[in-house]
């Protein structure tokens, strides 16, 4: 049988054919238009994928992945974790974190992340890297700052080679989106 499904080389939203690697790639209009990058690519060494004791034929995966990764709300990922229950059971851990994925890459976008990598027990959002442009007199950045400067100690700020925020002690995907959720600003901007 192949091997767990993986993205960027490791374990993840992405689903292996007999063609190659079929990733769950960024799709336009997945949140944040101006400023905000529309997606976020994530990687991570987290087990995050449909194994296929859950999603028997590797179609029907890498079906599931595209359609995963088309939603933009989060009442679409209800209906379609409902509808995956239906059909196929209750889905098993590696699938949840999975579908954990989707609010993560968005709260990500909301805060102007272009890239999130998930390993060894710590987060990297990655930001524009343009240090010269707007993005860096926004609100969402405003929020990351604040909040690095209230958890220094779990918490780095690095300018290079790619702007980024390092948090420590981040083990699951659901630990990676309360994070963010923490930074993100109100919808009013507050």
């Amino acid at each position: 049988p192949p091997s767990p499904p993986r993205l960027g080389g490791e374990r993840g939203c992405a689903a292996r054919s007999h063609a190659g690697w079929v990733g769950l790639t960024p799709q336009s209009g997945g949140g944040g238009g101006g400023l905000l990058p529309p997606d976020v690519a994530v990687d991570t060494d987290i087990p995050a994928y449909f194994p296929e004791t859950f999603v028997p034929t590797s179609e029907e995966r890498i079906a599931l992945y595209r359609e995963l990764n088309t939603l933009t709300h989060p009442h679409q990922l209800d209906s379609y974790r409902k509808r995956l229950n239906d059909r196929f059971g209750q889905a098993p851990p590696e699938a949840e974190e999975l579908l954990r994925i989707m609010p993560l890459k968005w709260a990500a976008a909301r805060l102007g992340a272009h890239r999130l990598l998930l390993r060894r027990r710590q987060m990297t959002l990655y930001l524009p890297p343009d240090t010269s442009s707007h993005y860096y007199q926004t609100t969402p950045f405003g929020a990351i700052i604040h909040y690095a400067t209230h958890n220094a100690r779990r918490c780095q700020l690095r300018d290079k080679p790619t702007p980024s925020l390092v948090v420590k002690q981040v083990e699951t995907v659901a630990q990676a989106l309360s994070v963010l959720q923490e930074m993100l600003p109100d919808e009013d901007g507050q």
